[in-house]
Protein backbone atom coordinates (compact mmCIF):
# COMPACT_ATOMS: atom_id res chain seq x y z
CA UNK A 1 0.00 0.00 0.00
CA UNK A 2 1.15 3.29 -0.90
CA UNK A 3 1.37 6.17 1.46
CA UNK A 4 -1.70 8.16 -0.36
CA UNK A 5 -3.74 4.95 0.19
CA UNK A 6 -3.00 4.30 3.64
CA UNK A 7 -4.09 7.95 4.67
CA UNK A 8 -6.87 7.69 2.53
CA UNK A 9 -8.20 4.80 4.33
CA UNK A 10 -7.18 6.30 7.80
CA UNK A 11 -9.37 9.62 6.85
CA UNK A 12 -12.19 7.05 5.85
CA UNK A 13 -12.26 5.24 9.40
CA UNK A 14 -11.75 8.58 11.07
CA UNK A 15 -15.36 9.59 9.26
CA UNK A 16 -16.51 6.50 9.86
CA UNK A 17 -16.36 6.67 14.05
CA UNK A 18 -17.39 10.69 13.62
CA UNK A 19 -20.69 9.27 11.80
CA UNK A 20 -21.02 6.69 14.46
CA UNK A 21 -20.99 9.14 17.16
CA UNK A 22 -23.20 11.39 15.49
CA UNK A 23 -25.93 9.13 14.86
CA UNK A 24 -25.29 7.89 18.61
CA UNK A 25 -25.72 11.74 19.72
CA UNK A 26 -29.39 11.84 17.85
CA UNK A 27 -32.36 12.59 20.39
CA UNK A 28 -29.95 13.77 22.71
CA UNK A 29 -30.34 16.64 25.07
CA UNK A 30 -27.44 19.34 26.05
CA UNK A 31 -28.36 21.25 28.62
CA UNK A 32 -27.73 25.37 28.00
CA UNK A 33 -25.18 25.36 31.45
CA UNK A 34 -23.12 22.73 30.65
CA UNK A 35 -19.43 22.90 29.55
CA UNK A 36 -20.12 22.08 25.86
CA UNK A 37 -22.17 25.91 25.98
CA UNK A 38 -19.43 27.46 28.36
CA UNK A 39 -16.81 26.76 25.33
CA UNK A 40 -19.68 27.87 22.65
CA UNK A 41 -19.31 30.78 24.46
CA UNK A 42 -15.89 31.19 24.19
CA UNK A 43 -15.71 30.74 20.78
CA UNK A 44 -18.66 33.02 20.15
CA UNK A 45 -16.41 35.70 21.42
CA UNK A 46 -13.60 34.82 19.74
CA UNK A 47 -15.15 34.48 16.45
CA UNK A 48 -16.81 38.33 17.37
CA UNK A 49 -13.00 39.18 18.08
CA UNK A 50 -12.12 37.74 15.10
CA UNK A 51 -15.11 39.62 12.94
CA UNK A 52 -14.41 42.84 14.83
CA UNK A 53 -10.41 42.34 13.53
CA UNK A 54 -11.52 42.00 9.95
CA UNK A 55 -13.56 44.65 9.84
CA UNK A 56 -10.92 46.98 11.48
CA UNK A 57 -8.66 45.68 8.51
CA UNK A 58 -10.87 46.35 5.94
CA UNK A 59 -11.58 49.76 7.25
CA UNK A 60 -8.20 50.18 7.47
CA UNK A 61 -7.45 49.06 3.80
CA UNK A 62 -10.50 51.10 2.24
CA UNK A 63 -9.82 54.06 4.00
CA UNK A 64 -6.51 54.37 5.14
CA UNK A 65 -5.26 57.24 3.07
CA UNK A 66 -8.66 59.19 4.87
CA UNK A 67 -7.87 59.46 8.27
CA UNK A 68 -10.86 62.04 8.77
CA UNK A 69 -13.49 59.21 6.93
CA UNK A 70 -11.77 56.52 8.87
CA UNK A 71 -12.11 57.77 11.96
CA UNK A 72 -15.64 58.87 11.28
CA UNK A 73 -16.33 55.48 10.24
CA UNK A 74 -15.13 54.03 13.40
CA UNK A 75 -17.18 55.64 15.29
CA UNK A 76 -20.61 54.59 13.43
CA UNK A 77 -20.91 50.99 15.40
CA UNK A 78 -24.04 50.04 12.95
CA UNK A 79 -21.40 50.90 9.60
CA UNK A 80 -20.84 47.94 7.59
CA UNK A 81 -18.42 48.03 4.70
CA UNK A 82 -19.46 45.46 1.81
CA UNK A 83 -18.82 45.08 -1.78
CA UNK A 84 -20.95 48.20 -2.96
CA UNK A 85 -18.19 50.24 -0.73
CA UNK A 86 -15.29 48.27 -1.84
CA UNK A 87 -16.32 49.31 -5.80
CA UNK A 88 -16.60 52.43 -4.67
CA UNK A 89 -13.49 53.17 -2.83
CA UNK A 90 -12.05 51.86 -5.83
CA UNK A 91 -13.43 54.30 -7.78
CA UNK A 92 -12.19 56.81 -5.54
CA UNK A 93 -8.73 56.15 -5.84
CA UNK A 94 -8.83 56.07 -9.90
CA UNK A 95 -10.88 59.68 -9.30
CA UNK A 96 -8.27 60.35 -7.06
CA UNK A 97 -5.32 59.72 -9.82
CA UNK A 98 -7.29 61.17 -12.77
CA UNK A 99 -8.41 64.25 -11.79
CA UNK A 100 -5.34 65.07 -9.55
CA UNK A 101 -7.16 65.84 -6.69
CA UNK A 102 -5.68 66.22 -2.69
CA UNK A 103 -6.91 63.84 -0.90
CA UNK A 104 -7.40 66.40 2.11
CA UNK A 105 -10.16 67.53 -0.45
CA UNK A 106 -11.76 64.34 -0.91
CA UNK A 107 -11.43 63.15 2.58
CA UNK A 108 -13.82 66.17 3.61
CA UNK A 109 -15.88 65.37 0.51
CA UNK A 110 -15.91 61.41 1.79
CA UNK A 111 -17.10 62.24 5.47
CA UNK A 112 -19.71 64.77 4.07
CA UNK A 113 -20.84 61.55 1.94
CA UNK A 114 -21.24 59.12 4.61
CA UNK A 115 -22.42 61.91 7.53
CA UNK A 116 -25.06 62.06 4.80
CA UNK A 117 -25.92 58.91 4.42
CA UNK A 118 -26.11 58.27 8.41
CA UNK A 119 -28.30 61.18 8.77
CA UNK A 120 -30.46 59.37 5.90
CA UNK A 121 -30.27 56.15 8.00
CA UNK A 122 -30.57 58.00 11.17
CA UNK A 123 -33.28 60.50 10.36
CA UNK A 124 -30.83 63.33 11.47
CA UNK A 125 -30.49 65.59 8.43
CA UNK A 126 -29.55 69.11 8.73
CA UNK A 127 -29.04 72.04 6.35
CA UNK A 128 -25.69 72.07 5.98
CA UNK A 129 -26.33 68.89 3.96
CA UNK A 130 -29.09 70.41 2.46
CA UNK A 131 -26.78 73.42 1.05
CA UNK A 132 -23.66 71.28 0.48
CA UNK A 133 -25.67 69.24 -1.98
CA UNK A 134 -27.18 71.94 -3.95
CA UNK A 135 -23.82 74.05 -4.28
CA UNK A 136 -22.84 70.26 -5.78
CA UNK A 137 -25.40 70.43 -7.97
CA UNK A 138 -25.39 74.09 -8.92
CA UNK A 139 -21.45 74.35 -8.95
CA UNK A 140 -21.08 73.81 -13.18
CA UNK A 141 -23.89 76.51 -13.85
CA UNK A 142 -22.29 78.81 -11.41
CA UNK A 143 -18.73 78.10 -12.85
CA UNK A 144 -20.01 79.07 -16.05
CA UNK A 145 -21.93 82.17 -14.95
CA UNK A 146 -18.56 83.27 -13.39
CA UNK A 147 -16.61 82.30 -16.51
CA UNK A 148 -18.89 84.39 -18.69
CA UNK A 149 -18.20 87.27 -16.35
CA UNK A 150 -14.92 87.61 -16.24
CA UNK A 151 -14.51 87.23 -20.12
CA UNK A 152 -17.02 90.31 -20.12
CA UNK A 153 -14.60 92.35 -17.34
CA UNK A 154 -11.35 91.82 -19.76
CA UNK A 155 -13.33 92.32 -22.83
CA UNK A 156 -14.33 95.88 -21.26
CA UNK A 157 -11.50 96.62 -19.61
CA UNK A 158 -9.49 96.25 -23.16
CA UNK A 159 -12.03 98.57 -24.71
CA UNK A 160 -11.15 101.25 -21.85
CA UNK A 161 -7.42 100.80 -22.59
CA UNK A 162 -7.84 101.13 -26.37
CA UNK A 163 -9.76 104.47 -25.94
CA UNK A 164 -7.28 105.82 -22.80
CA UNK A 165 -3.96 105.15 -25.55
CA UNK A 166 -6.48 107.30 -27.96
CA UNK A 167 -7.58 110.17 -25.66
CA UNK A 168 -10.18 111.84 -25.79
CA UNK A 169 -9.49 113.51 -29.14
CA UNK A 170 -12.56 113.25 -31.06
CA UNK A 171 -10.89 114.27 -34.34
CA UNK A 172 -12.49 117.79 -33.88
CA UNK A 173 -9.97 120.91 -34.07
CA UNK A 174 -10.34 122.24 -30.53
CA UNK A 175 -10.79 126.14 -29.73
CA UNK A 176 -7.42 126.62 -28.16
CA UNK A 177 -6.06 125.50 -31.76
CA UNK A 178 -7.10 128.48 -33.38
CA UNK A 179 -5.59 130.71 -30.71
CA UNK A 180 -2.41 128.72 -30.89
CA UNK A 181 -0.54 132.21 -32.45
CA UNK A 182 -1.41 134.42 -30.35
CA UNK A 183 0.52 134.68 -26.58
CA UNK A 184 -0.92 133.28 -23.36
CA UNK A 185 -1.08 136.67 -21.96
CA UNK A 186 -3.96 136.62 -24.12
CA UNK A 187 -5.92 133.59 -23.57
CA UNK A 188 -5.18 134.08 -19.80
CA UNK A 189 -7.80 137.15 -19.79
CA UNK A 190 -10.74 134.51 -20.30
CA UNK A 191 -13.49 136.15 -22.21
CA UNK A 192 -11.83 139.16 -23.15
CA UNK A 193 -9.01 137.60 -24.55
CA UNK A 194 -11.42 135.81 -26.82
CA UNK A 195 -13.60 138.95 -27.63
CA UNK A 196 -10.13 140.28 -29.21
CA UNK A 197 -9.44 137.37 -30.77
CA UNK A 198 -12.44 138.12 -32.07
CA UNK A 199 -11.99 140.92 -34.01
Amino acid sequence: MTKKEKALDHEIAAMDVALEQSEELKGVEIPENSENSDDSEISDDSESSNNTDKGEDLLMSLFGNYPSTLESLREDKDFKPGAGTERFMASVEGYARGSGCAQEDLDQSLVMIFSIGRGVRDGNLNLDMLDTVRKGLRHDETLVKEVRAAELRGRNATIEAKMRTKGSDDGLPHIESRNSGRTTATKSRGIFGLAEGAK
